[in-house]
């Protein structure tokens, strides 16, 4: 039975110890959990006396129980009757990290006269992972004797809040330009979600991720994403809506609108310049400890024809609830991003990602500088980063990658080369370098295809790839091969 902190005590474990004689016969015993609420099992353990000289310290047993982040755990382990009242010793629960014991946590062996069971209570924090975790261990020491440990364990409970932050107010653009927006995908759940990202447009309108659309954020941590909008030359003045959806398991999770202005001329469109936002947010509490975190955004127009999109944050984020608390109000630290964008490219600094083709890299992404250029008859991306270094993915690596398209008659050619290798122990490794082209085979039917030279972590070989679409859908499934 689980309560929130502060509430009334919630659930009740009860772990049972047995005595085994000392001599050479052992025997098995099971402990016995007892909760109203919370499932539990019992684990059957085979136990050793604290007398026995000879016998290293041992687990002698563990429970399992159910509990929540932000709420306590009762448990109560009774005493041994074999346990001695008397003497050097004790009975202490020591509890692990992430974990806090309130109240009583440590009984000296005299103290146990006439008592038949400890009591401790487990506090479970905010920002535990969901999982099955060890939270403390009671430990029974005599002197002269092995240390007899029971251990705790707690299944954490799922809990799954994945936030969208973004600049609000509507995106200004011109007919037959581009615009481009950055929104934050931001985890203050406690397990990793893994979740895809679609932008809908209006017919004729065209959307592009160059981080990519999948994204897995950790808990309590933050992916940033950049999406390029094309507008067609036709469309008229106005505002117009697109909708953001975050995409679980094929299921909308969660839709926000995006509001594009459609300005009468460049004139218009320039007087107005970036717009400057600076916000600080504290969150602490009742000892005064906490964090700050100040953001910059700036977002805007620079001049006629050229955008400008970055931010950065300055402070100290400390991991658990005071994180969490600021992811809420938007506030978080990230790499600082600096987007310059105009009709025929952009130019990314910072956090910075881009995709080149199914058998040379998708969704590239870490801290350096990204670049897209395009004009009639001919495009190019490329990018130079490093990956972001994590204390489960070691240390950065380089990231490197470039692809031209050229168009010949009713003909695309495109080449690409790539270097990408993700943290130092993560064991992602790709040397890739791709020739294709696609073409346009008539009513509306594009056929694309792709061989390139492939060097992977495990291994290497030739690849290829090849797709049919027809209006931009897919009608023949894509293939792709290492041989």
């Amino acid at each position: 039975m689980t309560i929130p902190r502060g509430s009334a005590l919630t659930s009740l474990l009860a772990l049972m110890c047995s005595a085994i004689p000392r001599f050479a016969e052992s025997q098995s015993t099971h402990m016995t959990l007892a909760a109203e609420r919370s499932p539990v099992r019992a684990v059957a353990v085979t136990r050793r006396w604290f007398d026995d000289p000879s016998t290293a310290g041992v687990i002698a047993g563990r429970i399992l129980a159910t509990g929540a982040p932000s709420t306590y755990q009762i448990i109560s382990v009774p005493i041994p009757d074999r346990l001695p009242r008397h003497g050097e010793g004790r009975v202490e629960i020591v509890a692990r990290e992430g974990f806090t014991i309130l109240g009583t946590r440590r009984w000296s062996l005299p103290a146990l006269e006439g008592k038949t069971k400890v009591i401790g209570i487990i506090g479970i924090s905010a920002s535990a992972h969901a999982g099955l975790i060890t939270a403390a261990e009671v430990q029974f020491h005599v002197a002269g004797t092995p240390t007899v440990t029971v251990a705790v364990e707690i299944d954490i409970s799922l809990v799954r809040e994945l936030a969208i932050r973004m600049t609000s107010g509507p995106l200004h653009a011109r007919a037959g330009g581009r615009v481009t927006f950055s929104y934050a995908l931001v985890n203050t759940g406690n397990a990793t979600e893994s979740v895809e990202t679609l932008v809908a447009a209006p017919t004729g309108w065209k959307t592009n991720q160059p981080s990519g659309a999948p994204a897995a954020v950790q808990p309590g941590q933050s992916v940033e994403r950049q999406v390029v909008i094309s507008i067609p030359r036709d469309v008229g003045m106005g505002s117009f809506f697109l909708h953001l959806d975050v995409i679980d398991r094929r299921v909308v999770r969660s839709s926000i609108p995006i509001a594009v202005e459609i300005l009468d001329g460049l004139s218009r469109q320039a007087a107005a310049g970036p717009e400057i936002t600076i916000a600080v947010a504290r969150a602490s509490d009742a000892s005064g400890r906490g964090s700050t975190v100040t953001t910059t955004s700036v977002r805007g127009p620079l001049f006629d024809s050229v955008r400008i999109e970055a931010r950065f944050a300055i402070g100290e984020t400390e991991p658990g609830p005071y994180g969490q608390a600021l992811s809420r109000l938007g506030s978080y630290r990230s790499t600082p991003s600096l987007v310059l964008s105009s009709p025929t490219g952009s130019v990314a600094l910072g956090a910075a990602g881009n995709s080149f083709s199914d058998l040379t890299g998708l969704y590239a992404y870490g801290k350096g500088a990204a670049l897209d250029a395009h004009r009639p008859g001919w495009s190019l991306v490329g990018l130079g980063a490093v990956s972001t270094p994590s204390p489960s993915l070691g240390k950065s690596q380089p990231m490197l990658g470039l692809r031209g398209d050229v168009d010949v008659g009713q003909m695309r050619i495109m080449s690409s080369l790539s270097h990408l290798r993700g943290g130092e122990q993560s064991g992602r490794e790709l040397d890739a370098a791709g020739l294709g082209a696609s073409v346009v085979a008539g009513f509306g039917t594009t056929i694309q295809g792709e061989v390139a030279r492939r060097r992977f972590a495990g291994g290497n070989g030739t690849g290829w790839s090849t797709e049919i679409s027809r209006n931009d859908a897919q009608i023949f499934p894509r293939i792709c091969h290492d041989a």
